[in-house]
């Protein structure tokens, strides 16, 4: 009778091999496993880092497109501050920025502006002409209401419905400033010959205050 040890054995060594096998491939797989995590893990992590980049370089664009807008700003108004008179009693930096907001609106040369209020009151804000005239830009009550002001005292205000009368005088002038800063002063119901008669020398002061600027 044949002895069956030595093929028991290699049918043992056979399933050790095996299970060595299967534990090894199962060691192989599970590390497979861990790199693919691990480089899926890495890949979001990347993306994520490149989306905060993008957004980071995107913010920094906007930043810089902000400054140079700031930049152009502050140099647009620098010499309307400049030229403002000197009893303001404002920050002539605001009053500049709010000549620069109601010219730009009216589609007013802000320099005329500049002149008309200078002339009118030397840009002091708290200015009480002898006829009633209110502000800076020296607006009548009446008109300011017209216009659908609320507070003539209120200088924003003032400087916004007096550029909006001087852009609605330059329209009935037909673009003629002259005569356009006579309605401003002596008001657009008389005849533009009796108007500029009227207000000859305050077209002159206008004129030449505007040249200087």
């Amino acid at each position: 009778m044949r002895s069956t040890k030595r093929p028991h054995a290699l049918w043992g060594a056979i399933l050790f091999l095996c299970v060595l096998f299967s534990w090894a491939l199962a060691g192989q797989q599970a590390i497979i496993r861990l790199s693919e995590q691990a480089l899926e893990a890495s890949r979001a992590e990347a993306e994520a880092k490149q989306a905060e980049l993008e957004r980071l370089q995107s913010t920094l664009r906007s930043t810089e497109k902000r400054l140079r807008e700031y930049e152009a700003y502050f140099e647009r108004i620098r010499p309307i501050a400049a030229r403002l008179g000197s009893q303001s009693r404002v920050d002539p930096w605001a009053l500049a920025a709010q000549v620069d907001r109601s010219s730009r609106r009216y589609g007013v040369d802000p320099m005329l502006v500049v002149a008309v209020g200078q002339t009118e009151s030397d840009w002091n804000v708290r200015a009480l002409g002898r006829r009633g005239e209110v502000g800076p830009m020296q607006v009548m009550p009446s008109t300011f209401r017209a216009l659908g002001g609320r507070d003539p005292w209120d200088w924003r205000e003032n400087v916004d419905l007096g550029t909006r009368y001087l852009a609605m005088m330059l329209q009935l002038a037909g673009g003629d400033v002259r005569l356009a800063v006579a309605y401003y002063n002596a008001g657009p119901s008389r005849p533009a010959s009796t108007v500029q008669r009227i207000s000859a020398r305050h077209v002159e002061k206008v004129m030449q205050a505007r040249a200087r600027l």
